[in-house]
């Protein structure tokens, strides 16, 4: 800040080669601050989609729990521990504890009850 200020008196205060050593010196400040700006946060799309990423993260299905188990149905305030995980056999988005995962039927549009038991 002292550095600032200084600059600043010796600017106005200064000759024309005080003025342009000042200057010429600055400028490799403000081209690194520059150009290390994330200047996407001005864009009109980004900041829609951050504000579309907050509110569906405030939207909390399952009674304010983000995963359950479409077997035993336990969520992640049951046990802390507890690792979910999608099928990749399964149509849908049915998610999994890891006790299920490799034992559950299998979800398919030909057969959306039953199937295999194995992967």
């Amino acid at each position: 800040m002292f550095n600032g200020i200084y600059f600043l008196y010796e600017f106005i205060m200064g000759n024309m080669a005080t003025r342009i050593t000042i200057v010429m010196s600055l400028i490799n400040f403000f081209v690194f601050f520059l150009l290390t700006r994330d200047l996407n946060r001005f864009n009109p799309k980004e900041i829609k989609r951050k504000q579309n990423f907050h509110r569906q993260m405030k939207i909390m299905p399952q009674g304010g729990t983000h995963h359950k188990c479409a077997v035993c149905g336990r969520t992640e305030k049951d046990s802390p521990n507890l690792e979910f995980r999608y099928c990749s056999k399964c149509e849908g988005s049915l998610e999994y504890c890891s006790e299920h995962l490799y034992t559950h039927k299998h979800v398919t549009s030909d057969n959306p009850t039953t199937g295999d038991t194995t992967n």
